[in-house]
C-alpha cells in the first residue's frame, strides 16, 4: 500500500515536504528509546528498525494509530521489546492490538 508520508524516529520532530508530494515526518523519541539497540538491525551504513520495533515505536508515539495489516508481526518479539519503553500502559496497548489483529 502506498503512503504519502514516511515516518522516521528521530531526536527531533519536524516534517519535510518533497517535490513529489511525499512527506517525511520525523517524530521525536526520548534518547533512552531512540538509542536503545533492541530490535534495531545494523546495516553497513545505516540502522533500520525491525517491523516489530517500528510497530512498537509507533504505538508508543500514537497509541491509537490505525494499522491496515499486522499479520506478519511476531507478537512475542513485540512483548520482548516492552522494556525499551519503560511505560506501564504499553503492555495493555500491545495486548489490545494483539487481540484485535492476531485473530484476523
Amino acid at each position: 500500500q502506498y503512503y504519502e508520508t514516511v515516518f522516521v524516529a528521530s531526536y527531533l520532530s519536524r516534517e519535510i515536504k518533497l517535490k513529489n508530494s511525499q512527506k517525511i515526518q520525523y517524530w521525536k523519541l526520548k534518547d533512552e528509546i531512540l538509542l536503545n539497540p533492541q530490535g534495531i538491525i545494523q546495516k553497513e551504513n545505516y540502522s533500520i528498525a525491525s517491523k516489530e520495533r517500528a510497530f512498537m515505536d509507533m504505538i508508543y508515539l500514537r497509541p491509537h494509530y490505525y494499522f491496515d495489516n499486522l499479520n506478519s508481526l511476531d507478537w512475542e518479539k513485540c512483548f520482548a521489546l516492552l522494556d525499551v519503553y519503560e511505560n506501564k500502559n504499553m503492555r495493555n496497548i500491545l495486548k489490545d492490538y494483539q487481540k484485535k489483529y492476531a485473530q484476523q
